[in-house]
């Protein structure tokens, strides 16, 4: 029998909404110094295309990850890059 209690939230945590919509979660991390990390999660994977558009959520995940040219200027920095596409998420 699980306890049915909510999980407690960290006290230092920001959380907001953008005028599009867009819902983001801030938390302050001090290491490693002088480095800033994001994740971004779109609530919506492979199990929401129809059969014509299997494929996009895959396909998006590269777009938006790891398709900028922005990113190439990364490369050496220490810096990382990873994505994933499941049938809930694309993360």
């Amino acid at each position: 029998n699980v306890p049915s209690k909510s999980l407690s939230t960290h006290p230092e945590i920001k959380r907001g909404v953008l005028p599009n919509g867009l819902r983001y979660v801030v938390l302050h991390n001090a290491m490693p110094p002088g480095r800033f990390e994001a994740h971004i999660e779109l609530h919506v994977g492979s199990i929401d295309e129809e059969p014509h558009e299997q494929g996009i959520a895959h396909m998006m995940e590269h777009v938006c990850f790891l398709g900028s040219r922005k990113r190439e200027r990364l490369i050496g920095t220490g810096s990382r890059s990873n994505a994933l596409t499941d049938f809930q998420h694309t993360i």
